[in-house]
């Protein structure tokens, strides 16, 4: 199931074995088109068995009624081909934020910073 696998994502970026790398979505025309210019940079991909998978937030603007609206954040999950081409949009499943905040943990190596600074 598409939220086992979400969980699985974050469980093994969590633990190190998967590698993410940032990429700036705004360089991206196709996705840039697709989502209206909302992506927040920068976006996360790596390779998960033979499959490039991509993760990234967005904001859209969420509706109250006619006339009020308020932007939303969300995080968004594909299978992407070469320069990124949409091949498979995940569900919207549970567990994405935390997905997203492990790779953003692991990518800029803050759990790596704390365990050397509070050792000193």
């Amino acid at each position: 199931d598409w939220e086992g696998a979400v969980k699985k994502l974050a469980e093994i970026t969590a633990n190190g074995e998967l590698e993410w790398h940032a990429v700036e979505l705004h360089l991206f025309d196709s996705l840039a088109e697709r989502y209206n210019s909302q992506l927040r940079d920068p976006a996360y991909t790596a390779t998960v068995k033979d499959r490039v998978v991509l993760v990234y937030e967005y904001r859209y603007e969420s509706f109250t009624d006619a006339n009020e609206w308020h932007w939303e954040n969300e995080i968004g999950i594909e299978f992407v081909g070469e320069s990124l081409t949409l091949e498979y949009g995940w569900p919207q499943v549970p567990g994405r934020r935390q997905l997203l905040d492990a790779i953003r943990l692991k990518v800029a190596k803050a759990d790596a910073f704390i365990e050397e600074f509070l050792a000193d």
